[in-house]
């Protein structure tokens, strides 16, 4: 059933309300509340949950009322309200304890270890992470576990405990495993089948009832049709409603899945369980290193000096999204970034010349951003490309992520290295790709003498302006 005929049925079953009592009144709210949540219309989803919510309340149905509220924090926080969101999260869960209600309670962690890990609040992210894959592991919850398990695993990441990091990625992956088997495929498909049959049934049903009601004029039938109506309505809405559920903690694990693996391979690790490394030719690694960052770290207090990275960094993964570029890692304050792993276009090489271009004037443009706290050093930085070929998978048992190996990416560090705060040092192999690109101006610096690899042509890109690529 579509959101247009559901609502249509909604639409007549409304005119009829007057024939039940209030206390029944939050069934009809409710399915009005689920399908504008899912046709993203949040103000009008927002209005009928509260008026189920109120009816529950006036009514003492606990259940039914915790979830109408849990539906409201997810409303808020899609409107962005983040604090009202996380304080009707933790009335959820705070109520929920109170009858015992673990599945209630399974709802509410879900959705506060996604709001703090959001927030970057990870140690609360983790706490509620925590809390998530234990319900999860004790209702046989196989999807929850797969979904605090990665949460759990990038967490752990962005605090540097790679062990945990690592130990949850794997759990997560097991579970993956064992939803993709041929036996659990085998079970959905059935149960998708059944679903569709249900709702076929479902709109002959509304169909019939709908045609009962404008024939009778009895009061006793038209009640007795009218409950008919209602209750075959909002089951099969409530079946849609768990399906879309699923659906959208399924989202939220895959968007979390991409903040550590590329599309492709996460892709590839959720249908086989698996990856498998891969030779790349003809890509341009990007090496990003902080000028001065030892006696910038003596300056700034260990939280100081996170936030200031986090503060370039996060605007530098912006950049790279928009260029196509994919970033790999950061080591303290090395940036390093690919174009053309897992999939790229070397005549578009520019991306990353106009990535880098960008990079550069972020930094130049908050140059004296923390220079009260640093007793006047500006921050800059050097950036290095290198073009060539490199193998680019998952391997490891320890600090797992995925990586790039290659004497490409040892010339692209040396390319960096051998720069100067404010540029763009480019190998020659890079500019043979960029160097008919009117945008740029190249400035050739000769062949640079660079350690345990011998002379290496470099030149100093400036933009004219911004290269008209698209990403």
């Amino acid at each position: 059933m579509s959101f247009e005929e559901a609502k249509n049925y909604l639409l007549q079953a409304k005119m009829i309300l007057k024939e039940l009592p209030r206390k029944e009144h939050y069934k009809l709210y409710s399915s009005y509340g689920y399908i504008y949540l899912n046709s993203s219309q949040l103000d009008s989803s927002k209005y009928y949950y509260q008026m189920a919510y109120d009816i529950c309340e006036d009514y003492n149905l606990g259940n039914k009322k915790l979830t109408y509220l849990e539906n409201l924090g997810i409303i808020e926080l899609d409107l962005g309200n983040v604090e009202l969101a996380e304080n009707l999260f933790l009335q959820v869960l705070n109520e929920a304890e109170k009858i015992d209600s673990e599945l209630l309670m399974l709802y509410a962690c879900t959705d506060l270890s996604y709001l703090f890990y959001h927030k970057k609040d990870y140690d609360k992210a983790m706490f509620y992470g925590n809390k998530e894959f234990e319900l999860a592991n004790e209702l046989g919850n196989i999807r929850y576990q797969m979904n605090a398990a990665i949460k759990l695993s990038n967490s752990n990441k962005r605090i540097g405990d790679f062990e945990n990091a690592l130990k949850y990625y794997q759990i997560f992956k097991l579970r993956s495993d064992s939803l993709t088997n041929v036996k659990n495929v085998r079970k959905l498909t059935e149960l998708r089948v059944k679903n569709e049959f249900k709702n076929e049934h479902l709109i002959d049903s509304l169909n019939l009832a709908t045609a009962n009601l404008a024939l009778t004029a009895e009061k006793s039938k038209r009640k007795s049709i009218t409950w008919l109506f209602i209750i075959t309505l909002i089951g099969g809405l409530f079946s849609a409603w768990q399906f879309f559920r699923a659906k959208k903690a399924q989202k939220r694990s895959d968007e979390l899945l991409l903040n550590i693996l590329p599309k492709s391979t996460a892709e590839e690790l959720k249908v086989t369980g698996s990856t498998t490394s891969k030779r790349y030719d003809k890509v341009s690694i990007l090496f990003a290193d902080m000028v001065n960052f030892t006696l910038i770290s003596r300056r700034l207090s260990p939280e100081e000096l996170v936030k200031m990275l986090d503060d370039y960094f996060g605007y530098f993964d912006q950049i790279l999204k928009k260029w196509n570029v994919e970033k790999i890692k950061t080591i303290g304050d090395a940036y390093m970034a690919v174009y053309g792993v897992p999939e790229g276009n070397e005549a578009r090489t520019i991306n990353v010349i106009n990535a880098a271009l960008e990079m550069q004037q972020f930094v130049k443009s908050n140059a004296t951003k923390y220079e009260s706290k640093l007793g006047g050093i500006k921050i800059s930085m050097r950036i290095g490309i290198h073009t060539g070929s490199l193998v680019a998978g998952v391997v490891g048992n320890t600090k797992f992520q995925f990586d790039v190996w290659g004497d490409a990416v040892n010339i692209a560090a040396r390319i960096e290295s051998a720069g100067e705060a404010g540029k763009i040092n480019v190998s020659n192999e890079t500019y043979q790709f960029i160097k008919n690109n009117v945008s740029f101006k190249f400035i050739p610096r000769g062949n640079v003498e660079v350690k345990n690899i011998g002379e290496i042509e470099m030149f100093f890109v400036e933009e004219k302006h911004l290269a008209l690529a698209s990403a």
